[in-house]
């Protein structure tokens, strides 16, 4: 069964053919779709950074609702309005920009996309991280609880011991002396 996700699948398979075309010399493109698709690349790269932020606010539940959350919820949705944008209206308009140019905006667009795509990895390795260090805490804390519980309880039947073993030593001390049976 198809989701709303399967469009967003379609469209990124369609510009990896797009892609094997071009490599290919089976397509030529223009380079104002080259420059739109590096422009839409970027935006939607700003997106994924943008939600990685707004997930972490998730997390802090009274901040999510803050005036920085509701800025993030804008800033996402206008992401992914010019990622659209720049794919579907960009190529169209008549920018009237020299080839030179383009290009130029082109690899500095491309460079910085992927900047800040090796930064979000970092990001969200470290958030992973941390996660995993959360998990590891909570382990260890219930561990602890567990022992501290056990020592308590040990300790309890150690004194029922050393009362239980009193008691026989003065049964046998009462047992023993002259005068009982």
């Amino acid at each position: 069964m198809f989701n709303t996700n399967a469009i967003t699948k379609f469209i990124g398979l369609c510009f990896m053919f797009l892609g094997y075309w071009r490599l290919t010399d089976f397509v030529i493109l223009n380079p104002v779709f080259t420059f739109s698709f590096s422009i839409a690349g970027f935006f939607f790269i700003l997106f994924d950074l943008t939600t990685h932020h707004f997930e972490q606010l998730k997390r802090e539940k009274e901040k999510y609702y803050s005036w920085k959350g509701k800025i993030l919820r804008f800033l996402k949705l206008s992401l992914l309005f010019l990622t659209a944008f720049s794919i579907v209206a960009l190529p169209h308009l008549t920018l009237g920009w020299e080839q030179e140019l383009i290009l130029k905006l082109n690899d500095a667009i491309v460079l910085l996309g992927l900047g800040i795509v090796v930064f979000l990895i970092g990001l969200k390795s470290d958030q992973e991280i941390d996660n995993v260090l959360e998990v590891f805490e909570d382990v260890e804390n219930r561990l602890k609880n567990i022992d501290d519980k056990f020592s308590v309880i040990i300790a309890s039947k150690d004194e029922e011991i050393e009362k239980l073993k009193h008691e026989l030593k003065e049964l046998r001390d009462d047992s023993g002396s002259p005068g009982s049976i």
